[in-house]
Formats: C-alpha cells, sequence, structure tokens
C-alpha cells in the first residue's frame, strides 16, 4: 500500500519549494520540566523514528510530521500534520526574503514548539549580514506562524 507522501512525491505534488533558501532544517524547542519522553518521523516514507530533541539540518522537501510524546502528567500525544500545505498558506501570506539572492546568504528553519499547553511551529529565516566596524558575521532573523494547537 502507498502512502498519501509517495503518491505526491511520485506525481510531483510535494516539490514546495524552500521558502527564503536552498533547504532548511528542523529544529525542536521542548518544555523539559514538564516533558517526560517523546519521537518524530520526518522524511520520505520508510524514515526513521527520532527521539524527540536537537535538530536536523539538509531537507528539500517538505513531509508529514509524525509526533508521539508524553508529559510527566500523564498526557499523552499522537500528531501527525502534513507540512506542505501550512507551507504553501505560509508564501500565500507572506513575502518572504530569498536569502539565495543575498550577499552572504543565510539559512532557514522549521522550530517545532513543544510546552506543557501549546505544540507550535514557526518558519525562521536567518540572513547573514557582514558588519564592517567590528569585522563579524551577525544574523537579522524572520520568523512566520505555521502552525499552532492548545493542548488539553
Amino acid at each position: 500500500m502507498m502512502t498519501a507522501t509517495t503518491d505526491c512525491a511520485a506525481n510531483g505534488i510535494n516539490e514546495v519549494k524552500v521558502p527564503g533558501n536552498y533547504d532548511y532544517g528542523i529544529d525542536f524547542k521542548i518544555d523539559w520540566k514538564n516533558f517526560e519522553s517523546g519521537t518524530y518521523m520526518y522524511g520520505p516514507m520508510g524514515s526513521t523514528v527520532r527521539r524527540l530533541g536537537g535538530a536536523r539540518l539538509g531537507y528539500e522537501l517538505f513531509f508529514d510530521l509524525t509526533l508521539d510524546f508524553r508529559f510527566k502528567d500523564g498526557r499523552e500525544y499522537h500528531e501527525k500534520i502534513d507540512i506542505r500545505p501550512l507551507i504553501r498558506e505560509l508564501v500565500k501570506k507572506h513575502d518572504i526574503p530569498d536569502m539565495t539572492k543575498t550577499k552572504w546568504g543565510g539559512g532557514a528553519d522549521l522550530i517545532i514548539s513543544i510546552n506543557v499547553d501549546k505544540l507550535s511551529m514557526v518558519y525562521e529565516v536567518q540572513e547573514s549580514l557582514w558588519k564592517e566596524s567590528t569585522k563579524q558575521m551577525f544574523y537579522k532573523y524572520y520568523r512566520y506562524p505555521v502552525f499552532e494547537k492548545t493542548l488539553d
């Protein structure tokens, strides 16, 4: 049996251009004092289940995100979120700067936050800039809300 992700990829529907950069990473921000355990799966069909936390880089396509997690108070959640339509809507709503056309480039991340009362995602684009007076790179951040859900 083929999954929706496989069908979409085979038909080219999965080709949502990464806004603002060539590729992006995912980064998890977790409320560790209330969090007990969790896993996620993100990527093409057959992707590895990984423990929640940390970051991964180098994605060029968007996929379904599957989250399974539990808080210390006993609440458990299973969430499956199709990121593709969320990113399409994001691009329609916002004029996201393209770091591939800037002098120093930049990066992009999908930041997934899990707090005791909320699951949220923000798409962040970082622009690299050079400050001549200090001879150092610094970054300008552009943040766009993607998804938010209250956790009961």
